[in-house]
This record gives C-alpha cells, sequence and structure tokens, in this order.
C-alpha cells in the first residue's frame, strides 16, 4: 500500500505541476523570462535569495542578503512574509522583498492524509515560486537557495537558473530527507525516495555549495551524495547587532530576565557538595524555582559567580545526559 501511495503521490505531482506551472497565469503560456544580462556596473547586478519558508526566520540568508548589499550589491528575497526581516534589511533601497502567496486553508489541515497533503502542496509551493522567481523578481547573476526543503526547491531553482542565465549557490543547511525521516522513520519509501532525489538534484543542481560545517562538506562527498562542484565551509556567526555584555552587573540582570518565568528542562546547581539536578519552571513572581522541586533553587543559586549556561536548540529530553556537560 505505500509504494501504491507513493507512486500515486509521484504522478499527481508530476502532473499537476506541469499543468499548474503553464496555467498558475496568462503570462506563463509562451512567454519566456528575461534572462540575466551584466550591468554596466557590476555592483547593479542582482542576488536573489530564495527561502521556502519565512524569510524573517531565516537569520543565516537574511546574513547572505546584507552581506550582498554591504559589498553594494542588489538582492532580492523570495520567500514568505510572515515575520519582520532584519533591520538591515526594512527599507533598504538595495533589498526587496518578492513575496510567496500563503498556502491555502486546505493545505494547512494537518487532518489530510500525508499521501494527498503533500504533493498538493508542492505543487502548490512549486507553481508559486516559479512565477514569483522567473516573472515577478528580476533576472539575476547567482540565486542562492536554502537547502532543505529539497522538494520542490532544487529542481525549481535549476529551471530558474537555466531559463534566465544565473549561477546557483545552494547553502546546505541540514538533509531535507533526515528531517522526514524523523517522523516517517528511515526506512520508509518516501523518505527513501526524497534521499534519491536530494542526492541526484544536489550533483547536477547548483554552480556551488556551502555548508556550515567541514563535516558535512566531507560527508557531501561522500556517497550517497557524491559532490564534485566546489564546497566551501561557510560558519555560522553572530549578526553585528549581538554584542557581548561587559558588565558584571548587566549579566547577571539579562540572565534573570531570561531564565525568571520561563520554563526550564534542567537546572544544574552546584551546592558544593558535587552538585544536584533540579527540574521545574521558573515564578516571575517570587524568582525561585517551585514546580516539582523538593527544594526551592533561587537565582543566587543557580547564578553563583562563575556560571556557565548550557542552551539547547530542542526542548530537553529525560534520556539526556546534560550533567556530562559540567567540568570538575
Amino acid at each position: 500500500m505505500a509504494l501504491v501511495n507513493l507512486i500515486t503521490s509521484t504522478a499527481l505531482v508530476t502532473i499537476f505541476m506541469t499543468l499548474g506551472i503553464f496555467f498558475y497565469s496568462p503570462h506563463l503560456v509562451g512567454f519566456i523570462p528575461t534572462r540575466y544580462v551584466p550591468s554596466a556596473d557590476a555592483r547593479d547586478d542582482h542576488i536573489q535569495v530564495l527561502v521556502l519558508g519565512d524569510v524573517g526566520r531565516s537569520p543565516r540568508m537574511q546574513y547572505h542578503a546584507i552581506s550582498v548589499i554591504k559589498n553594494g550589491g542588489r538582492v532580492d528575497l523570495v520567500g514568505y512574509n510572515e515575520s519582520p526581516l532584519h533591520p538591515q534589511l526594512v527599507d533598504h533601497d538595495r533589498a526587496t522583498l518578492y513575496p510567496l502567496p500563503e498556502l491555502p486553508a486546505l493545505l494547512k489541515n494537518k487532518k489530510l492524509p500525508f499521501f494527498i497533503l503533500g504533493p498538493f502542496k508542492v505543487i502548490w509551493q512549486a507553481c508559486a515560486t516559479f512565477y514569483v522567481m522567473a516573472y515577478q523578481a528580476p533576472a539575476s547573476r547567482w540565486i542562492i537557495i536554502q537547502n532543505p526543503p529539497s522538494i520542490p526547491t532544487l529542481h525549481l531553482a535549476l529551471i530558474i537558473s537555466v531559463l534566465r542565465g544565473s549561477h546557483l549557490l545552494v547553502d546546505w543547511h541540514n538533509y531535507g530527507w533526515s528531517i522526514l525521516a524523523t517522523t516517517r522513520g528511515r526506512s520508509n519509501r518516501f523518505v527513501q525516495t526524497y534521499l534519491e532525489y536530494e542526492s541526484f538534484f544536489g550533483r547536477i543542481t547548483p554552480t556551488a555549495n556551502l555548508t556550515v560545517t567541514d563535516a558535512m562538506a566531507r560527508q557531501l562527498r561522500k556517497p550517497p551524495y557524491s559532490f564534485e562542484k566546489p564546497i566551501f565551509t561557510l560558519h555560522d556567526r553572530p549578526a553585528d547587532i549581538f554584542q557581548p555584555i561587559l558588565d558584571a552587573a548587566t549579566r547577571r540582570k539579562t540572565l534573570a530576565r531570561g531564565l525568571v518565568g520561563e520554563p526550564t528542562g534542567m537546572l544544574i546547581v552546584d551546592e558544593g557538595r558535587g552538585g544536584s539536578s533540579r527540574r521545574g519552571t521558573g515564578d516571575a513572581g517570587r524568582g525561585v524555582w517551585v514546580e516539582d522541586a523538593e527544594t526551592n533553587v533561587s537565582l543566587d543559586e543557580l547564578v553563583p559567580d562563575v556560571v556557565g549556561l548550557a542552551v539547547a536548540t530542542v526542548p530537553w529530553l529525560e534520556e539526556e545526559e546534560l550533567q556530562a556537560l559540567r567540568s570538575n
């Protein structure tokens, strides 16, 4: 049954995507997008940045855009306009946002089976993204895309780059198939198809690639990816708006404001006897952690003269050994 669903979904995506691209707008029928022509001044060349998601929640791609305008270029951002953009991009005369239309309410209904909802969501995104990139945004010298999502981003970007004569740069944040595998399982046929799609188009699509770590770059050069195109590691760094707090009193006040009243997964408190672990929730009124804790943990206990703060990017799970982060 799973194989039948996969074949049906793939067929629907292929048929409806083809029809959608040609009938999404009357301008598309028999009309070829304009191609990139180098400007007399290289600073007037456009760089297109594609985020098949909320642009405001993609700091790395916004930093790419900021780098472009800092070096005198023009940047066109394509993505969903849901969260505020970085202050340096708002109302900048060399930065333009081309928003993608929102998904219809029907495609947001999670009660529909995945093998029905998934293909139609891809169809909508493919048609909308194709139209915006090919007919609304100007032709660009480079197109920078965020991966994941890989489907339909990779093959759409390839089509656009060929039609408009643009170079393509893929920024690999993660793997789309591995994210899908967290809910579907690695052996799922759709996950395996996703892996094959991502590997194949990842090899042939870009002019060059960016990765967040050297380890990821090494992995992309090995099977099943086997990339031969150039790969450059570009480590994440905070923007200029994030500066260290040098004053100790201000650091303590900032930490108190950030922790008190917020749920915490685990509090590791050094009591001078080897330390102990307690779990609970901050109470903004009392300044202590009281829920499920036999002994209240005050901020003074949590923040001694020397404090180590562990920040997890995902919710804490009980099986995680956060105690291992403590040094003797």
